[in-house]
């Protein structure tokens, strides 16, 4: 498990899990001597794939709202961070992000803490919904999903700026209404990459990358 927050990191072998080295496990990003004080709890489900992605997110988050730092529970519950995700943080969440692809790793969880995560976050906070799965949105929505399309839009676009839109979706639902919205970036199906030393920028089309490469010089 990792856990940072307060100027701290403690990694475990869970690191290991992931080729990319992101946190694999719980994520207290503040309250780190104090998690319960947390006031803003939010939860993620989702494959391991995201992971990423979704810490960039919050670390963009925590350097616009450094406030958050006190206040802010992040839990993640994937393949890799199943074992060690305590299921009190879990069911406690005020906002639940819910890939309903991964309806498997819910079940798995709600048969081995004999709960059922999705009405028990409903009873105070919402389960948002995300991703394809199985079953229609009527289904997922008389099982307790909500579907927000602006939320939707995030997580299909992907990318790092609608991951951050989606963070911020959430932390506005689990009370933070000072937290604003954008809109969904569409996602760049095709492009033109060119290195830079900061590791890169992409264009999508050839006369954004030449307004730009004239800018430079």
């Amino acid at each position: 498990m990792v856990l940072f927050g307060s100027n701290q990191v403690i990694s475990t072998n869970s690191m290991n899990k992931l080729r990319i080295g992101v946190v694999t496990a719980i994520f207290v990003l503040a309250g780190l001597l104090q998690p319960a004080a947390a006031d803003v709890r939010v939860g993620y489900i989702f494959s391991d794939g995201q992971m990423p992605v979704t810490v960039q997110a919050y670390r963009a988050l925590l350097e616009q709202y450094p406030d958050l730092a006190d206040e802010l529970k992040l839990i993640i519950l994937s393949e890799s961070t199943f074992e060690e995700v305590v299921p009190e943080d879990m069911l406690s969440v005020d906002v639940l992000v819910y890939d309903v692809m991964n309806e498997q790793m819910l079940a798995r969880f709600n048969t081995a803490h004999e709960a059922d995560l999705i009405s028990q976050v409903n009873s105070r906070g919402r389960v948002i919904g995300v991703g394809q799965g199985l079953m229609s949105e009527e289904q997922y929505a008389a099982l307790g999903v909500y579907w927000d399309q602006k939320a939707r839009d995030f997580w299909a676009a992907s990318g790092l700026e609608n991951h951050i839109g989606l963070a911020r979706l959430a932390l506005r639902e689990a009370g933070r209404t000072d937290i604003t919205i954008p809109e969904p970036q569409p996602a760049l199906m095709g492009g033109y990459y060119y290195s830079t030393p900061g590791g890169g920028r992409v264009f999508g089309t050839w006369a954004e990358f030449d307004a730009w490469r004239r800018a430079q010089s």
